[in-house]
């Protein structure tokens, strides 16, 4: 009966809704096998909705980016710790509970933000290392961040996170670096 209906039907009917996970800010985040250092050039993204204006929020940490992409708050703006330097994008009114893709990126010593395909500040002289451990949760404080997360991609490889019957998800191409969703509940997950 499909092949009957006209092609836009077609890619309806056959396309397979999307999940991705919402941490709850309590008990949930996620954790890579191992941690991906960076000494050179890295880039990364992450799309994420559903943060909370009224705290700090980390999107991910390790032990030399302490927060990465540290939401301040009331919308104030955004900043990334890199091994003890400072990249701050300050603002007024963001609202980081809408969908936004999020970006930090590194050529040379230059590390800039960007927030849904434009720049917002650049920083020169960041040379330190970088090491991302972890996800939806802070380094220094440990406070876990609520919110949805729908894909992430650290250097090219991507984790669509749309595993939803397990706890471990794995990068496209994999990479051999899964990351391990903790206190994973099949609740957790929604359709996006």
């Amino acid at each position: 009966m499909v092949d009957q209906q006209p092609l836009w039907v077609r890619r309806v009917l056959v396309s397979r809704e999307r999940y991705a996970p919402y941490f709850d800010g309590l008990t949930q985040y996620a954790v890579l096998d191992k941690p991906m250092v960076f000494n050179g050039d890295f880039d990364i993204s992450i799309e994420a909705e559903g943060l909370r204006n009224d705290s700090f929020q980390a999107l991910f940490s390790g032990e030399t980016v302490d927060n990465f992409f540290r939401l301040l708050q009331g919308g104030s703006g955004i900043q990334c710790y890199i091994g003890g330097a400072i990249v701050s994008w300050l603002t007024n009114q963001f609202d980081a509970s809408k969908p936004h893709h999020y970006r930090l990126k590194r050529v040379g010593s230059v590390a800039s933000i960007g927030v849904d395909g434009e720049w917002k500040v650049s920083r020169e002289g960041i040379q330190t290392p970088l090491t991302v451990t972890r996800m939806m949760r802070s380094w220094t404080t440990s406070l876990f961040t609520r919110g949805q997360i729908r894909e992430l991609i650290i250097q090219g490889a991507v984790y669509p996170l749309d595993q939803k019957e397990s706890a471990i998800q794995r990068s496209q191409p994999d990479n051999g670096n899964s990351l391990t969703i903790i206190n994973h509940t099949k609740a957790m997950w929604r359709c996006v």
